[in-house]
């Protein structure tokens, strides 16, 4: 059977995919019976061929679907289902960095009992196998933490509880995405006073794997060479492209790269690996054959020292799933170069998911294992396919149009083989990488990436031969970020919003790559790429929740984001939180949402008042997508806090509007607008107090959106006589104890309240006390910290009715304090 390693690992990972989707027949308990059933039929079976391969097939999805039935049971069955307090001790098994946040994922993890009453012991309760930590670089937990090392152990107190996430239409459920990892709950570590970190190979009776010490031993390294490279954009650059950390590349950097259609230069490839390989194997040569003679064949050493040099590369590079991969090919083709045979590219591709995939099914899922597979498979075939030269490209010049037309060739090919799944995930497909690539893969292979690694090199160097290399590599990398920023400012037009295609259409890319990567002649796949670009040009609308008229409040946790859209109109209230430099949820979760959704345009975009969980992701909103109106509450355009929003619209030419009470009514379309709040002689003591409230009318149905106001201000609007009757109310300030009166919620009588708060949250809201009169007001409770994103149909008969827009394969969420 010629394809036999690669049709097991087919079968595998469509056992995987299997037990994901939870077929009952197939996958859970069943998954291993059947493994089990195959591996004995084949040892019946014996010299049946036929029969033993079609149960090594069996017995290899039964494998697959097994592995990652494992970890989401592991996950789910001892999953938390409210929040508490705890001692636990636990092994630090995986560690992850953003520009502002640390994310440490803990194995092992047992309950340390503490003294209960009368100083017996309270019963340790079963925890999960794994447990994600995440806290913030300026957490004063940071001191304790941020030193940690795979491999330590550590005891801590913290607080423990369900994984959460945040769930909104366009973006899959990030719950699902942990527990395939096998993570069950989320800790938050209390106080850094509480904190003891036991380093790994020294705790007594707790030896750990040496593999694990390495990679202490290796973190540790990387992080003093990081530190070495510099600080500044320039520095976090050449230490992503040297030893794969980009952790101080701030996120405008990288979306930049990102629209240019070339963030894949910044992510350590099988390039990296392949430079190093052949740099050691070529100084390796040279140096065995200068010692040992010219009569001596050296080729297997420097083959071998080739490889190691490779793995310890590999290893200070992160040691993620495109390095790992990158390894397998190039031990894969060192044993072949050793033996003078070529391996099939399936069985490349099939050893290298062997080493990946067997161990952690969850990547299967990971965007970054689906890209890197998918273009490796186009290249190489690309390159053992690739048409010969042409008449009159054997002078100089003819070596280098052929050098420019293969560079083309293996451009167009990557872009069409990774395109599917970018569109798949609601991503641009980067159309101008394209051209860009022509010039960007060979300024990273000859000049930014050389300079990288031996600035990173000459970090252990002496000062003064160091200092050179640094300042000639810090020049490169200044001179990428300034083009990379000057071709980010003259690029004409909108960036185009990415959508998601329809599954015909992702289908029908797939093949045409499939089609371009067979093909030996240039001119024909650029044509290829063109059209598939073309073909997923255009998302399929409006694919999620009922149609418009429809009100929609986004998952953005504690802070508001919602979407009043009629069948020719849209106004968004609101955007959520960011922080400049750690994240921006207008950005990664509003604007993808209203993608998914099908929304091309915004009559208005409301910042209700100036707090950040307000109006911190409205700039993001007004970057990416047409706007006719920024409101603001009447003196907003004095408030400091909106100068980002205010800059962001003057630039982009976008109208701006105040009001509040007084204000004139607004219609787009059949959406009316009736502004009651805030005075526009008075000026409130608080931010909150100043909150826009607004009411909509729309498809024979009301709705009352409060912002952030207290119940004085409710009781002002009381006494203002203005209707307040409404179908559907936004519960005001998340929640508060100092909101939602009794007497409010009765002068308002609404059907559906809207609750846009996480369970549990770290400013203690939802109060418990507001919860009890919301439930006691006899209205039906909508909340995005147990529900995730909920649309609400406005045109529906017997009211309004409310659909959760849970992400396919979403894990259900509780809140289970109150």
């Amino acid at each position: 059977m010629p394809f036999g390693l690669p049709l097991l690992v087919l079968a595998h990972g469509l056992g995987i995919l299997v037990a994901d989707l939870g077929w009952p027949l197939i996958s859970g308990w069943p998954s291993y019976g059947l493994a089990l059933v195959s591996a004995l039929g084949a040892a019946v079976l014996g010299g049946r061929l036929g029969g033993v391969k079609v149960l090594a097939l069996v017995l290899a999805f039964g494998a697959g679907a097994a592995s990652l039935f494992a970890r989401l049971d592991s996950a789910a069955r001892f999953a938390p289902r409210e929040s508490r307090e705890l001692t636990l001790e636990a092994r630090v098994c995986g560690l992850g960095r953003t520009t502002a946040t640390y994310a440490v994922e803990l194995c092992g993890s047992v309950e340390v009992p503490s003294p209960g009453q009368g100083g017996v012991p309270v019963v340790a309760r079963p925890l999960p196998h794994r447990l994600l930590g995440q806290f913030r670089s300026s957490a004063p937990v940071a001191d304790a933490l941020g030193g940690l090392r795979r491999g330590d152990r550590l005891r801590a107190r913290v607080r423990m509880g369900p994984l959460g996430g945040l769930r909104n239409p366009g973006r899959p459920d990030p719950v699902r995405r942990w527990r395939r990892r096998g993570v069950g709950g989320r800790v938050r570590f209390l106080d850094p006073g509480l904190v003891v970190v036991l380093r790994s190979g020294r705790v007594p009776g707790q030896g750990v794997a040496r593999w694990e010490e390495l990679q202490a031993g290796v973190g540790a390294a990387r992080l003093g060479i990081s530190q070495g490279l510099g600080d500044g954009e320039s520095g976090a650059l050449l230490a992503a492209l040297a030893v794969g950390d980009r952790s101080g590349l701030s996120l405008g950097t990288r979306d930049e790269f990102a629209r240019l259609g070339i963030a894949h230069v910044l992510a350590i490839s099988g390039l990296h690996l392949a430079l190093a390989a052949g740099s050691l194997f070529a100084l390796s040569r040279f140096a065995f054959g200068w010692i040992a003679g010219p009569a001596r064949d050296v080729r297997i050493a420097a083959l071998v020292l080739a490889g190691v040099g490779a793995t310890g590369y590999a290893l200070l590079a992160g040691f993620g799933t495109p390095v790992q991969r990158a390894l397998v090919f190039v031990w894969a083709n060192l044993g072949a170069l050793a033996l003078g045979r070529r391996i099939p590219v399936g069985h490349l591709l099939a050893l290298a998911w062997l080493v990946i995939g067997v161990p952690a099914p969850h990547e299967l899922f990971a965007l970054g294992t689906q890209l890197s597979f998918s273009a490796t498979a186009a290249l190489l075939l690309a390159q053992r396919s690739l048409a010969p030269p042409l008449v009159g490209e054997s002078s100089v010049l003819g070596s280098g149009l052929r050098r420019a037309r293969g560079l083309v060739h293996l451009s167009a090919l990557a872009l069409l083989a990774t395109a599917p799944w970018l569109a798949g995930r609601g991503l641009s497909t980067g159309g101008a990488g394209l051209v860009l690539n022509l010039i960007a893969i060979p300024w990273t292979s000859f000049l930014l990436l050389p300079g990288a690694l031996l600035a990173a090199v000459g970090v252990g160097l002496d000062p003064v031969t160091g200092g050179w290399i640094l300042k000639a590599a810090h020049f490169i990398s200044s001179l990428t970020l300034g083009a990379v920023h000057e071709l980010v400012q003259v690029m004409p037009g909108e960036p185009r919003l990415p959508g998601r295609p329809a599954a015909l259409a992702l289908v029908v890319a797939a093949g045409l790559a499939g089609l371009a990567s067979r093909q030996t002649e240039t001119h024909k796949v650029v044509v290829l790429a063109l059209v598939s670009l073309l073909w997923l040009a255009e998302p399929l609308p409006g694919e999620q929740g009922p149609p418009p008229p429809r009100f929609v409040m986004f998952d953005v946790g504690q802070g508001d984001a919602l979407l009043v859209q009629g069948e020719h109109s849209a106004v968004l209230v609101d955007a959520g939180r960011a922080i400049p430099g750690e994240f921006d949820l207008g950005r990664s979760v509003v604007v993808p949402a209203l993608v998914a959704l099908g929304v091309e345009a915004l009559d208005a975009v409301v910042a209700t008042h100036s707090d950040i969980d307000h109006r911190g992701g409205v700039p993001a909103v007004l970057e990416a997508m047409p706007v006719a109106e920024l409101w603001l509450p009447w003196q907003g355009r004095s408030d400091p806090g909106f100068g980002p929003s205010l800059e962001v619209a003057r630039r982009k030419g976008v109208r701006i509007v105040e009001t509040g009470a007084s204000g004139p009514d607004r219609s787009f379309g059949a959406l009316k607008v009736t502004p009651l709040w805030p005075p526009r002689a008075r000026r409130e003591a608080s931010a909150n107090a100043r909150s826009l409230v607004l009411r909509f009318e729309l498809g024979g149905a009301r709705l009352l959106l409060t912002g952030d106001i207290g119940i004085e201000i409710e009781n002002e609007l009381q006494r203002s006589g203005v209707d307040l009757q409404a179908d559907l109310l936004k519960v005001a300030h998340h929640g508060s104890d100092g909101s939602s009166s009794p007497d409010f919620l009765r002068a308002v009588r609404p059907s559906w309240l809207m609750l846009s708060a996480p369970c549990g949250g770290g400013a203690r809201l939802p109060h418990a006390r507001a919860l009890e009169r919301l439930f006691a007001s006899g209205a039906r409770l909508g909340w995005t910290g147990r529900d995730g994103a909920l649309a609400v149909a406005l045109n529906a008969q017997g009211g309004p009715r409310v659909v959760a827009l849970t992400p396919p394969g979403g894990a259900e969420r509780t809140c289970a304090d109150f």
